[in-house]
């Protein structure tokens, strides 16, 4: 190779150690990229690399095999004698290291999973000149935030309806004062008769007795549910008959419910699951366990088969 030939591949060589991976040029990606809608610098396929189970397995892998070395006996430890004659054993100190290491970037990763698929955000970290003499070494961090969960808006709080109405205090440990003073304390009055009476004919009904004006215990209960109730053995009467039950009680001493008219206040959590679960009368052991077969079969519905109207149709 003659001086001329060997001056030209001096500059190409210099140029491939600072360029060691060729760059496309710009109009070539920028072409590429338009017409197939791909953004070059995000588009990477998945692969063992990229896949957080094939990663998590390594890791731990990597921890298990450095965890018998090290504290399994380990591998090159020496074992010394000292001035006093007694025997030490020095384990090897790289392992220690190596498992050191190992733990530290398995908390990196475990950081860095958390925070990318349970709130997204992703974090990288680029290295830049750590092999170049001639420049000075460079960590960019990079935090992206563009794939952060939204944050849902609160549930409002549920107002009350502005207008009077009856509604009923479920516990049954109020005298007849008492409920005077419970439904001041609600802004409200104990509710009459009547108002009692045209709650029921627009659909009220709760099925417990509760102080009314004039000492009269009241409670309303809808033909529909009295029907439901006349179909079981042990229930039949326990809601009383349809329309207004009760009447004047002479004792205002003994517990019951209250019920008031004005405001009904908001519902709030507790009440709202217990008018999900609800029924006209507590549910014994019997009626529990056959509902529960019901919602068993029903749950399996598409394991049993239903035979045809007759040999050519389906329906009557």
């Amino acid at each position: 190779m003659n001086t001329d030939s060997r001056k030209e591949l001096i500059p190409d060589i210099k140029q491939l150690l600072d360029n060691p991976i060729p760059q496309p040029e710009s109009n070539a990606a920028s072409s590429s990229s338009s017409e197939l809608n791909v953004d070059p610098k995000t588009f990477m396929t998945d692969n063992s690399f990229t896949n957080p189970l094939y990663i998590s397995v390594v890791m731990i892998g990597l921890i298990l095999i450095v965890t018998l070395i090290v504290y399994l006996g380990g591998i090159g430890s020496t074992t010394e004698t000292n001035s006093l004659g007694v025997e030490t054993t020095n384990d090897n100190i790289a392992l220690k290291v190596i498992f050191a290491i190992v733990i530290f970037l398995l908390v990196l990763y475990i950081t860095q999973y958390v925070l990318y698929y349970y709130f997204g955000v992703d974090i990288t970290t680029n290295l830049a000149n750590m092999f170049k003499p001639n420049k000075d070494p460079t960590i960019d961090i990079n935090i992206d935030k563009s794939n952060e969960l939204p944050t849902p808006p609160p549930k409002p709080e549920p107002e009350p309806v502005d207008q009077d109405e009856v509604f009923n205090v479920r516990d049954n440990v109020y005298t007849y004062d008492d409920a005077k003073l419970v439904c001041d304390a609600y802004d409200s009055k104990l509710a009459t008769y009547s108002q009692v009476e045209e709650s029921y004919n627009k659909g009220g009904e709760w099925c417990n007795y509760g102080w009314s004006a004039d000492q009269l215990a009241l409670f309303p209960t809808q033909s529909s549910t009295y029907n439901e109730l006349m179909k079981t053995k042990d229930h039949k009467h326990d809601c009383g008959r349809p329309g207004v039950n009760g009447g004047y009680i002479a004792n205002p001493n003994v517990r019951f419910g209250v019920n008031c008219y004005g405001k009904k206040p908001a519902i709030t959590k507790e009440e709202e699951e217990m008018m999900k679960n609800i029924t006209p009368y507590p549910k014994n052991q019997k009626e529990e366990e056959i509902e529960e077969t019901v919602n068993k079969w029903k749950n399996n519905l598409d394991d049993i088969l239903v035979s045809p109207f007759n040999y050519g149709q389906w329906n009557e």
